[in-house]
């Protein structure tokens, strides 16, 4: 991970990947959309864990050369391992990146902020004239995002 560490410094570190992904940046270079795209991706690397450790050790015997592979689930094991035999650590990861959200769509939370039902009542009152309770509002959250399809669905 040390080159992606790099590369993330290169631009100006992890707090202005954030600032672009949460659209706090103005880039003029790049279309908009492309930056938050690539700073979400990016700090989603970042965030990344390895599910285990595989420790590779090289041997060679009257045989030949061989390879002995090792798997631990944690580091701290496969660090003792490679202190007691030699070889190396190798990060192993298999849980895929999250996806990004796709153009057109916006993560929401699933039950609505205060702030979130306080502009759908703003909104119901200057479009038609008539207050709506906090009850109402969120009942109305409550069932478009249970109505709401999730991405590529209909």
């Amino acid at each position: 991970m040390s080159d992606i560490n790099e590369l993330i410094e290169q631009i100006g570190g992890r707090e202005r990947m954030e600032a672009m992904a949460a659209n706090i940046l103005e880039c003029h270079a790049i279309a908009h959309s492309d930056v938050k795209a690539m700073a979400r991706a990016l700090l989603v690397v970042l965030d990344a864990r390895p599910d285990f450790y595989i420790h590779r050790v090289e041997r060679c015997d009257s045989y030949g050369p061989e390879v002995e592979l090792r798997v631990f689930n944690s580091q701290l094991d496969a660090s003792k391992c490679r202190d007691d035999h030699g070889g190396e650590i190798i990060e192993a990861y298999t849980t895929p990146p999250a996806d990004s959200v796709p153009d057109g769509w916006k993560l929401v939370p699933v039950e609505p902020t205060i702030e979130m039902i306080s502009a759908a009542r703003e909104w119901a009152y200057g479009e038609y004239s008539r207050p709506v309770g906090n009850d109402a509002a969120k009942g109305f959250w409550v069932a478009l995002t249970a109505a709401a399809p999730a991405p590529g669905g209909h």
